[in-house]
């Protein structure tokens, strides 16, 4: 599967993100999504809404890679209790680690 510049995917198709966390100025949903680790429901993988997640694989090294390009700059947030909608930006982005 091809990454493109929104959603960089590993062979088998999950995300490729890299934890990083937030320094003074970074902005959420610019610099970096926030994400909350979920139950995982196959049937509803790649959705965002009510038992969705997008399942990741978590890299642990970026040297040499272009974030946004080769992954996508996550930070973990767990106080939050509503999942991301397009009418309000103070949720996150439902996933589950499919790190191998």
């Amino acid at each position: 599967m091809a990454s493109n510049l929104f959603s960089p995917r590993n062979s088998s198709g999950q995300w490729k993100t890299f934890e990083i966390t937030p320094s003074a100025g970074e902005r959420e949903w610019v610099d970096y999504i926030p994400v909350q680790e979920v139950t995982e429901v196959a049937a509803s993988a790649d959705r965002y809404e009510d038992d969705g997640h997008i399942p990741m694989d978590s890299l642990a090294d970026v040297s040499g890679l272009t974030e946004w390009v080769d992954y996508v700059p996550v930070n973990t947030v767990t106080s939050r209790t509503a999942r991301w909608k397009t009418d309000d930006s103070n949720g996150f982005i439902p996933v589950v680690d499919k790190t191998p």
